[in-house]
């Protein structure tokens, strides 16, 4: 009877670190071909843009690969602050919250029996990992992936206090990396996922430790 938690237990970790070990290196090839590989065209200087509120490499523009028009380009920037360019220069605390988190994603996946948290829960731990890798070792996350360039909100409305759209009225302004996605997607599925599906439904103790009509006859020798 103990044999298939035992298989199931395994699965579940052999998936997650399958799956965390697929997104880092993801993660880290990406950002190694954007701002390493010459045949990018993407410049090794860095700046920082006073316009732009954020650390750039070649500018704004120059380096800038247009994949799709109005969908997707990939533009080598760094951020020295989390998700959205959100508490710049604060390297150390991110470090700090991402060795927490590391040992929280340890906590849960050792908790889960499910295939398919496991492998969420790699993913995460693979965003973790590629970013504060950068952390530790430049000061800053390298990005290089540009959502909606160039499309822009119409009208004059503005959120008040987060400055949004801002003046440049871009939908989506951020440059974020693949270790962004496994982090952002990977949270929003598993809210999604404790959210909209039902829990499955616990039978009462007694009726699970009932025996069956076949433990019965067993137990009978018929």
């Amino acid at each position: 009877m103990s044999a298939r938690p035992l298989r199931s237990a395994t699965a579940a970790i052999t998936l997650f670190v399958f799956a965390c070990a697929l997104g880092l290196g993801v993660d880290l090839f990406t950002k190694w071909l954007a701002f390493s590989n010459p045949s990018t065209r993407l410049l090794d200087e860095v700046t920082f843009s006073d316009s732009r509120n954020r650390w750039e490499v070649g500018g704004s523009d120059e380096g800038a690969v247009h994949v799709i028009p109005k969908l997707l380009e990939f533009h080598a920037t760094v951020n020295e602050g989390a998700v959205f360019g959100l508490g710049q220069g604060k390297q150390t605390m991110f470090v700090v919250v991402s060795i927490a988190a590391i040992g929280f994603l340890m906590y849960l996946v050792s908790k889960t029996r499910s295939r398919f948290e496991a492998v969420l829960l790699g993913c995460l731990l693979a965003g973790v990992l590629g970013n504060m890798y950068d952390r530790i070792v430049y000061g800053y996350v390298r990005d290089m992936i540009l959502g909606l360039p160039g499309v822009h909100w119409l009208g004059t409305w503005s959120i008040p206090g987060v400055n949004y759209p801002g003046t440049d009225r871009l939908v989506f302004p951020y440059i974020f990396n693949v270790a962004d996605c496994l982090l952002v997607c990977g949270v929003a599925i598993l809210l999604a996922r404790s959210f909209f599906l039902p829990a499955k439904d616990a039978r009462p103790a007694s009726a699970a430790q009932s025996p069956t009509q076949s433990d019965v006859a067993r137990a009978s020798g018929t």
